[in-house]
């Protein structure tokens, strides 16, 4: 029988950042547009590196780039997920990890190690447009959600568990591609305001679209890479007073094991 090598957190983030480089590295080579995202932004501002608690990494990428990005992964040596790739239901990519597999107790959103890749998508000045829009895509997200979680009659919440038995015949007609469709409506090219509609928190994850093309390079675990050149009002946007570590209850993970096949 194969053993299993479980890894520290401090194993998961450098297995993580090898990933991460290699990305980048593919960008480059291809003069493609990406930043640091997120919590991993808020990493390389705040820590030079990952957040100590934190287990995932986070890029975005305006949509004509991701766009050719997801193309020309087609023919490269990255293992890239995406529903456009009929391999995934996520309507954003992930770079995986084949080598190291995940373990956990509710549904995980990959079976191998990841880092997120999110497009930018262009967005409309009306603020009536913008909640309209993201409020379909958060629908469809829930729909797909019920659609791919597994069910389980709990105890602790039979009637919430017993409705989404009762509405998984109607999630089975949505899918990431309806995601796609929508967060494309309004052109990114076209646009002053853009952001990360698919999977952000809205209105936070919105900014105006002169933050993703004026960029600087900072240190990430040891490596320099792109972030905003306004990351301060941007990380005071998504996270207030964002130097000021959060109480320990409030320190999320994806609650996964981590493991290497020996």
């Amino acid at each position: 029988m194969n053993k299993k090598k479980y890894l520290s957190l401090r194993e998961i983030q450098k297995e993580e950042e090898k990933l991460l480089k290699i990305t980048v590295d593919f960008f480059e080579k291809n003069n493609l547009n990406y930043i640091l995202e997120g919590g991993t932004l808020l990493g390389a501002v705040r820590h030079k590196g990952f957040i100590p608690w934190d287990d995932d990494i986070d890029l975005s990428m305006p949509r004509p780039d991701f766009d050719k990005f997801i193309e020309l992964s087609k023919n490269s040596n990255l293992d890239v997920t995406y529903s456009e790739l009929g391999n995934s239901p996520f309507a954003f990519a992930k770079v995986i990890n084949k080598n190291i597999h995940l373990e956990t107790s509710i549904n995980c959103e990959s079976e191998y190690l990841w880092i997120d890749i999110f497009p930018l998508d262009g967005i409309e000045n009306d603020e009536k447009k913008q909640l309209k829009r993201v409020k379909k895509i958060k629908f469809i997200e829930m729909m797909i959600n019920i659609k791919t979680r597994k069910i389980r009659i709990r105890k602790n919440s039979i009637l919430k568990d017993l409705l989404l038995i009762l509405l998984r015949p109607f999630s089975m007609i949505f899918s990431p591609k309806m995601i796609v469709k929508i967060a494309k409506e309004y052109n990114y090219s076209n646009s002053k305001i853009a952001g990360n509609i698919i999977w952000g928190s809205f209105p936070k994850s919105i900014f105006p679209k002169r933050y993703y093309e004026n960029k600087i390079t900072t240190i990430f675990e040891g490596n320099r890479y792109k972030i905003v050149k306004e990351y301060d009002s941007y990380l005071k946007h998504m996270y207030g007073d964002y130097m000021k570590l959060p109480p320990e209850s409030e320190r999320e993970t994806h609650n996964f094991k981590a493991y290497k096949i020996l």
